[in-house]
């Protein structure tokens, strides 16, 4: 969660800061972007959150429940691996 405070390129994990991470993502995908995102967590940052591993773990939990409720169910089933939808 790369974020340029006017002096540096910060990396906290998505659970802290000031940033409104689900109004941005929203705003994201209602305007159709479909591409890559990527969570760049700085090992300090993590670490003042407890394990790093597991602040990383659940910042891209928070992404993906964010990104799961900006979808229609329709939209989630598509975006399904395909052994879980059945379709081969």
């Amino acid at each position: 969660s790369g974020v340029y405070d006017g002096h540096n390129d910060v990396h906290f994990p998505l659970q802290s800061g000031g940033v409104s991470w689900p109004a941005m993502l929203s705003s994201l995908l209602r305007r159709g972007y479909d591409g890559a995102m990527t969570v760049e967590v700085r090992y300090r940052y993590a670490r003042t959150l407890g394990d790093p591993w597991t602040v990383l773990a659940e910042s891209l939990a928070l992404l993906g429940s964010w990104i799961a409720a900006e979808r229609s169910p329709a939209d989630r089933l598509v975006s399904l691996p395909h052994a879980v939808r059945g379709d081969n």
